[in-house]
């Protein structure tokens, strides 16, 4: 199940739009403030360059090249939700419930199916619905596998 190309699709409901809207929020406000915290080190090339030192050290190297990653990871999921949402398309297949598992993280309790040995996390009602070794219908966004709805089947 690795290969969502193969799965029916169907277009997008208003509801799934909303939800995948809701979800691009969080992601703008985490990247805002990537930026605020990635000021200061971002100050430390132009100081250094102009004075003559370019020798940051490690001490300017590590914050700095974090950053950049956090700000790679924001740009490819905001980037694929906004692709879900330019496509307007949803993927639908069947499968069993294999495992159901719940974390504990500083956000809150994050709830996961596993379905046709691919691992989703879904909103706690969704996991309060199924149980393991039911059947199960998910509907979810190709490219963010946001999971949009689950159903027993």
């Amino acid at each position: 199940m690795s290969d969502l190309s193969i799965h029916p699709r169907m277009p997008l409901s208003p509801e799934d739009i909303a939800l995948l809207g809701k979800n691009k929020r969080p992601m703008k406000g985490a990247m805002i403030a990537m930026i605020v915290l990635a000021a200061p080190w971002l100050a430390v090339i132009p100081i250094s360059f102009f004075g003559g030192n370019f020798d940051l050290g490690i001490a300017g190297f590590i914050p700095l090249t974090t950053l950049g990653g956090m700000a790679a990871i924001f740009t490819v999921l905001n980037g694929q939700l906004k692709r879900d949402l330019e496509e307007g398309m949803k993927v639908y297949f069947s499968g069993t419930v294999e495992r159901k598992r719940f974390l504990h993280g500083k956000g809150g309790i994050y709830y996961y199916l596993e379905v046709c040995g691919k691992e989703y996390r879904v909103e706690r009602g969704f996991y309060e619905l199924v149980n393991e070794s039911e059947s199960v219908r998910l509907e979810i966004a190709p490219y963010s596998r946001h999971v949009l709805s689950v159903s027993k089947a």
